[in-house]
């Protein structure tokens, strides 16, 4: 459910005055996980997010009902034909070989961070502020 932290996120994004990939993905991510998708965005609660810098990608801290807070490390990796986002390698391509930025963030908004957890709450790796990790390695532990 968006709130002032996420309002606050989306607007520091924003605000970026040369974004790069990362930085981008991050934005479409947030910016979806605000406007909504086909899955369960309005369950979720966004706390933090922040561009990777050592490779395309970004995290999100996020929170479900009844769950504490969970990090998603999701980084685009390996060949850009089959690229590595979340808990391996992703079901299919993206058309074309590589995603805009854009098309990265919005997938992981609908399919990472708005879906539940399932067996993924078993593995989550946490971290010494309690926060459970799940995601490309690696994690921020």
């Amino acid at each position: 459910m968006p709130g002032a932290e996420h309002d606050a996120l989306i607007a520091a994004a924003e605000s970026v005055p040369t974004p790069t990939w990362s930085d981008r993905a991050l934005l479409a991510c947030l910016r979806k996980l605000r406007d909504g998708g086909p899955t369960e965005w309005r369950s979720i609660t966004v706390h933090d997010g922040w561009p990777l810098r050592d490779t395309d990608g970004f995290c999100v801290v996020y929170s479900w009902p009844g769950l504490g807070p969970v990090g998603l490390r999701a980084a685009l990796e390996g060949s850009r034909d089959a690229p590595l986002w979340a808990d391996g390698v992703y079901s299919e391509p993206f058309a074309g070989g590589e995603p805009t930025p854009e098309q990265f963030g919005w997938e992981i908004a609908d399919f990472g961070v708005a879906e539940p957890l399932g067996t993924r709450a078993g593995r989550l790796v946490h971290d010494d502020a309690g926060i459970g990790w799940w995601g490309v390695a690696p994690l921020p532990v």
